[in-house]
């Protein structure tokens, strides 16, 4: 996932429940939060509760806070985390059984990046395994099909259904076949290590 990717997936918004009051802004009008302090305890988030144009939060109010900031808030003991929509049981199920069919694009497109940082917050075992699965079961292998047997088709229509994880690894797949044949036709002098894998080797060397 590219620095532009990582971005967009910190600015998702993530429901959480008050744990305290909170103060919204005294005089002028309301700001959007800023990168990167959090707010202090009880200062300025009144706006951040749909609607609300900057009134006092009550505990236990539901507020939409970008990722970044609930993760902030969260490690504060500010508020509560709470799971998109997306994220609930039946979705879940569908990930840990592989089905290749759902389309988590229109959820999220960085359902598994967003996901994995919530259940490492909250230490949920069970959605790390879930979101494991869907990585590695019947969607993964869908994937590598994919990939591995476009040839030169527009491949467009298959990859507008991916997440920006899933597309990734579809990209370094499907690079790696075409540098695979072209070494065949003797047009490559040698093979390049696949990007996936020089990350990898370079954070093991590291």
């Amino acid at each position: 996932m590219d620095e532009v990717d990582k971005l967009l997936a910190e600015e998702e918004l993530i429901p959480c429940k008050m744990k305290i009051a909170g103060a919204g802004p005294r005089g002028g009008r309301p700001r959007a939060p800023t990168r990167p302090a959090p707010p202090r305890a009880g200062v300025g988030i009144g706006h951040l509760q749909p609607g609300n144009h900057g009134a006092d939060l009550a505990k236990g109010a539901r507020i939409q806070a970008p990722l970044w900031l609930a993760l902030a808030l969260h490690k504060k003991n500010m508020v509560e985390l709470e799971y998109p929509e997306h994220y609930n049981k039946r979705c879940r199920d569908e990930l840990e059984a592989g089905a290749a069919t759902v389309n988590l694009r229109l959820y999220s497109q960085n359902y598994f990046t967003v996901g994995l940082d919530l259940a490492r917050a909250k230490g949920d075992d069970a959605l790390r395994r879930e979101l494991r699965a869907g990585l590695s079961g019947e969607r993964y292998a869908k994937l590598l099909d994919w990939s591995t047997n476009s040839g030169d088709r527009d491949v467009s229509e298959l990859t507008e259904k991916l997440t920006t994880e899933e597309r990734a690894l579809f990209d370094a797949g499907y690079a790696a076949t075409n540098n695979v044949d072209t070494w065949k036709k003797r047009n490559l002098d040698q093979l390049d290590a696949n990007p996936v894998f020089k990350k990898a080797a370079r954070k093991a060397k590291s």
